[in-house]
């Protein structure tokens, strides 16, 4: 969980949150885990 948030963070700096989001998502539904 906390390294989603530091992610959804770095996302939200950079301005691409909702990409960021879907990757995120897409990532976490793909390998499991949140590299």
């Amino acid at each position: 969980m906390e390294q989603k948030d530091t992610l959804r963070r770095n996302c939200k700096y950079k301005k691409i949150m909702a990409i960021c989001d879907d990757l995120i998502l897409d990532m976490t539904y793909s390998v499991g885990v949140v590299p």
